[in-house]
């Protein structure tokens, strides 16, 4: 708290205090970081070879490659090429992607923000633990195909959804998203992701 004295001068050069005030100020609240944005630098691993342990924090990619998003190829506003293969009938039917992120606290955060674009479908883990999917079957494999097509509109459409906070933890924490394609001729495919921590 702050206490204030204002003097008033009048025109013939009187002066008056007042009587003092007491103000109590607030804190500012604290800033919302994003913790992934849209822009942010991924590992990836395109060559449509199925990997194992891959979605734990503590696994090893440091040969995957990396880029940014947004993620994908054959829509032409990619920021970073996803390879396919070598056939166009037969391109690889999952993607594997790992966004990293630190955290100094996470006091009073209950929920996660998850925010994406994908083309077709795909499944989230946070350190290592399944959140959300989106236009996959239950049973999950390395070649599982999506639902259904995504297309039009709906490729360029953000979806939002709001997650439990209970597997972030203080210090390093990965996101992790296999994306599926519903076919294997499929023309193109989409990843771009943000995820944001949401306090009580």
């Amino acid at each position: 708290d702050y206490r204030y004295t204002i003097t008033a001068v009048g025109p013939g050069g009187t002066s008056t205090a007042s009587n003092p005030a007491t103000v109590t100020t607030q804190p500012l609240p604290p800033a919302v970081v994003d913790y992934l944005n849209a822009e942010s630098q991924w590992t990836l691993n395109d060559t449509g070879v199925k990997i194992s342990k891959w979605k734990n924090r503590t696994f090893d990619d440091s040969a995957w490659r990396t880029g940014a998003g947004l993620f994908g190829y054959g829509d032409g506003d990619e920021d970073t090429l996803v390879a396919w293969g070598s056939d166009p009938a037969k391109k690889h039917m999952t993607t594997y992607f790992r966004g990293s992120f630190d955290t100094s606290s996470i006091e009073g955060v209950e929920q996660l923000r998850l925010r994406y674009r994908v083309d077709d479908g795909a499944r989230f883990f946070l350190n290592g633990r399944a959140i959300h999917i989106f236009n996959l079957p239950e049973r999950i494999g390395h070649n599982t195909a999506a639902l259904r097509y995504v297309a039009g509109d709906e490729e360029r459409e953000w979806k939002e959804v709001l997650v439990p906070a209970d597997r972030l933890r203080t210090g390093d924490n990965v996101l992790a998203v296999e994306v599926h394609q519903y076919h294997p001729s499929s023309s193109d495919l989409t990843l771009q992701v943000e995820l944001t921590p949401v306090a009580d």
